[in-house]
């Protein structure tokens, strides 16, 4: 336990003082803290477009009929509001927009069918064009209610029926848990991914420089690797609550620019029963990890082996995040309470159909009890593939193999 806490100890001050860890933790935290600000932002951009874009009155466009039979009325109601000029003929328009002495031009040929003359089109259909739409259809639809002698009252009766159903819940209503069970899976896949990575980066370099022969006669072999484990798993927490905090501070400041939809979504998913079921498989999830990730790296004999060590892994956590997001929308789904409960991807997986439905009691416990026996095994065989390690300095070996080399020792 005397060396655990010194290993520990000393791993969490060392790993504190690397620029990386403070950069890269830095980076975060300020887009954690900047993407609460996305709803201010939105909310300016399309205030600012509504100020701007129906203002029609300033706005020159051309016009022309084709056909003596095309209702003048329709015409003026469709350009109402505009600088409107009338040309003789199609040339004159479009010579008129080349020059910028309009902005668009537009020949009726007939009520149902206008075409529309632009200099530069760009993407979509532009205010110019939306507005004169809006106009246009509104008259030819009031001549046609007149037709058919329906009053504008009885139609806009008829038109705003509608049928609402009120949607109870007797479970968890999955629409309000998507938000935290997404940002928590994701939360949970960077960090595996990240600090797995830094740590068979560090045990492979103990042993790339002969460090670990030193460290494995003065230490015992459970001290190195849990301590190196624990120090870079609160390294992580600490890293993933100040996330937390930065983007809970944007949130605060950012609060009143929300749409209701999405503030019920926030309030209802933040519970504290989530808050605990997310750190426990997080923590877990972490540490199981990060054990499988120490062994990995003391299977190698330079650093630069190490991507191709944890490549396998990888594959594993990618596949449990895709799958888990992929089963989002149907968080009933077989699959999604399979991978809950297979411990390589329940620390992903569990947390997001957490959110997203009821869970029975039995589901929590055998997935917990999984996982739990799971850190043990690994950490129990990363211990021994360490001691393993300093004993290898020749060719990379898999993990399989190291584990079948462990039996044939016994």
């Amino acid at each position: 336990m005397r060396d655990t806490f010194t290993i520990f100890s000393f791993e969490l001050k060392n790993r504190l003082k690397q620029k990386t860890i403070i950069i890269t933790t830095l980076i975060f935290v300020l887009l954690a803290f900047a993407t609460p600000f996305i709803p201010r932002i939105v909310s300016s951009v399309k205030s600012s477009e509504d100020k701007d874009s129906i203002n029609t009155s300033k706005t020159k466009i051309g016009y022309m009929i084709n056909d003596e039979n095309v209702d003048k009325n329709f015409v003026k109601t469709s350009i109402n509001g505009f600088d409107a000029v009338e040309f003789e003929d199609l040339d004159s328009m479009k010579k008129a927009i080349s020059n910028d002495d309009i902005e668009s031009g537009f020949l009726f040929k007939g009520e149902s069918s206008v075409d529309g003359y632009y200099k530069n089109q760009g993407l979509g259909v532009d205010d110019s064009s939306k507005v004169l739409m809006e106009q246009g259809e509104s008259y030819l639809k009031s001549k046609k209610l007149e037709e058919l002698n329906i009053g504008q009252g009885e139609y806009d009766e008829v038109s705003n029926i509608k049928l609402e159903i009120n949607p109870i819940s007797l479970g968890k209503n999955a629409s309000t848990g998507f938000l935290t069970g997404y940002i928590g899976m994701f939360i949970m896949y960077m960090t595996v991914i990240l600090f797995g990575n830094q740590v068979a980066t560090l045990v492979a370099r103990e042993k790339s420089d002969r460090t670990m022969e030193i460290l494995i006669t003065t230490t015992k072999p459970t001290g190195l690797i849990v301590g190196k484990v624990f120090a870079t798993a609160v390294l992580a927490l600490a890293q993933m609550l100040l996330i937390i905090l930065a983007m809970f501070i944007g949130y605060k400041l950012n609060k009143s620019f929300y749409p209701p939809e999405l503030l019920d979504m926030i309030t209802a998913s933040l519970n504290p029963k989530s808050i605990i079921v997310f750190l426990v498989y997080y923590l877990l999830g972490l540490l199981l990890y990060l054990f499988i990730f120490a062994s990995l790296g003391a299977l190698v004999s330079k650093v630069e082996e190490v991507a191709n060590a944890v490549g396998p892994i990888s594959v594993i956590i990618i596949v449990s995040f895709i799958l888990t997001s992929s089963s989002m929308s149907k968080p009933d789904s077989t699959i999604l309470r399979v991978i809950s409960l297979i411990p390589f991807s329940s620390p992903i997986a569990f947390f997001t159909r957490y959110n997203l439905i009821s869970i029975p009691v039995m589901d929590f416990v055998i997935s917990l009890g999984l996982l739990i026996l799971s850190i043990i095994i690994f950490a129990y065989l990363s211990i021994r593939i360490y001691r393993l390690g300093t004993l290898n300095y020749g060719n990379r070996i898999n993990l399989f193999k190291a584990v079948k080399m462990l039996k044939d020792q016994d």
